[in-house]
């Protein structure tokens, strides 16, 4: 206690051959002194500090759970939202004065500020969650497409030909998506497989025979089920006709047949 009377002590007047004294008289002070208090103070300002920065969270009551409200559990790529959370203590009352942490699951699909205003950067999904003192809370969102444009459009082609595809993924504003990787397939009617027509992973289609079939490119999604979609698609249709040369022709009917050999037979 005496070296912190003594740091406290105020320099009163200076000495005439230039030390300082205390208030007890004239006793020089020694220049462990100073170097104490400078020592005292490079200890206790950064505590201080600290716990001055500390005292908000301190006060604030422990929540038992946190509950996140979102308008949509889909969010148009490019497209923003607003979320808002509520922490609840143990009594099932709200805390008005929580403040949250917000943090998202997969930073290549959303991101999310300390306001809790979520963008959708990318195609796939992500768990948002909102952390209080004691607890958090976690909301699941899916980013999907304004709308897939497969092109070209309704062709036709002739059987054993093959037509080159693309597809334009499109965010909230109808501008083009960069870098989505889609997936192909191709189907007849009533969704059927069918072994005349074959589609690679470039969109490349094959033709072997003729009918009407869809072209379809779609972006597979591994969230699961509930609200969320499995895979957003969009298809158009392709019709593969008979080659002329191939084309059936109708020769002759039974009934002409039997007619001209009777004639033969009463000309005999």
């Amino acid at each position: 206690m005496s070296g912190i009377r003594t740091m406290l002590r105020p320099i009163k007047q200076p000495l005439p051959d230039g030390r300082g004294s205390d208030q007890r008289g004239g006793e020089p002070i020694r220049a462990a002194t100073v170097r104490e208090r400078f020592s005292w103070a490079r200890v206790y300002r950064p505590l201080a500090l600290l716990l001055l920065a500390a005292l908000p969270a301190l006060a604030q009551t422990r929540a038992s759970a946190v509950f996140i409200d979102g308008a949509s559990s889909q969010v148009l790529v490019n497209d923003s939202v607003k979320l808002s959370a509520t922490a609840y203590d143990s009594t099932g009352a709200p805390i008005p004065s929580a403040q949250f942490t917000w943090t998202v699951s997969d930073r290549s699909v959303f991101t999310i500020d300390s306001k809790g205003v979520v963008q959708a950067i990318g195609l796939g999904w992500a768990d948002i969650t909102a952390a209080a003192t004691g607890a958090s809370g976690t909301l699941r969102l899916q980013s999907v497409p304004s709308n897939i444009v497969v092109k070209p459009a309704n062709q036709t082609i002739t059987a054993g030909d093959s037509l080159q595809y693309s597809a334009d993924v499109l965010d909230v504003n109808g501008n083009p998506v960069p870098n989505v990787s889609l997936q192909w397939r191709v189907y007849g009617p009533n969704a059927g497989q069918d072994n005349v027509i074959l589609v690679d992973a470039n969109g490349l289609v094959t033709t072997f025979g003729w009918g009407t079939f869809y072209v379809e490119a779609y972006f597979n999604y591994t969230v699961g089920s509930g609200p969320f979609l499995p895979r957003f698609f969009a298809n158009t249709t392709l019709t593969a006709v008979p080659r002329k040369t191939f084309q059936a022709k109708k020769l002759l009917d039974g009934t002409a047949v039997r007619i001209g050999r009777a004639s033969c037979r009463e000309r005999v």
